[in-house]
Order: C-alpha cells, then sequence, then structure tokens
C-alpha cells in the first residue's frame, strides 16, 4: 500500500499495517525524522523516488539522500516522460 508521507492517516496504515501489508512511500518529503518514524512504523519502499521532487533542492540535507541512505527501505524509480508513452 502506498501511502503520502506528509498526510498519512494513521488511523487508516497502522491497522494495516498488523495485518502484514507492506507500507511505501510515495511522492514524500519527509525529513529524516519523519522518514525514520515511518521505518519504525513499517515502510519499506520508496515508490518511484524522486519522482515529483522539489525543483531545487540542497545538495546534501535533502528528502532524496534520506531516502536512499535508509538501510530499511528500498526504492524504485521510474524513467522520464516519453520513455513510457508511444509518440
Amino acid at each position: 500500500m502506498t501511502v503520502s508521507g506528509w498526510n498519512d492517516d494513521a488511523n487508516t496504515t497502522a491497522p494495516r499495517l498488523a495485518t502484514g501489508v507492506k507500507a511505501a512511500l510515495g511522492h514524500t518529503d519527509l525529513d529524516r525524522e519523519a522518514l525514520a518514524g515511518a521505518v519504525a512504523a513499517g515502510a519499506t519502499l520508496s515508490t518511484h523516488l524522486g519522482n515529483g521532487a522539489h525543483d531545487m533542492l540542497q545538495r546534501h540535507n535533502n528528502y532524496l539522500w534520506y531516502q536512499l541512505a535508509s538501510r530499511d527501505m528500498y526504492a524504485s524509480f521510474i524513467s522520464g516522460r516519453g520513455y513510457e508513452e508511444s509518440p
């Protein structure tokens, strides 16, 4: 189940995680502490990491690095527009 880190309703997600459903974070700009909390709650994947990211980010202190540096999460990527659509 993909949840958005910035508007996740814990009343919806937590019961599903308790039944073994795996949680993925999608289009998220969580800070380091919030990401750690999401991982502790059961998030295991960053869905299409970087898609929808801000135009400008700090070089090192940003949510993409936080997600990539997490040893408890996987990441998935999608290619840029044009590759998945026919001309």
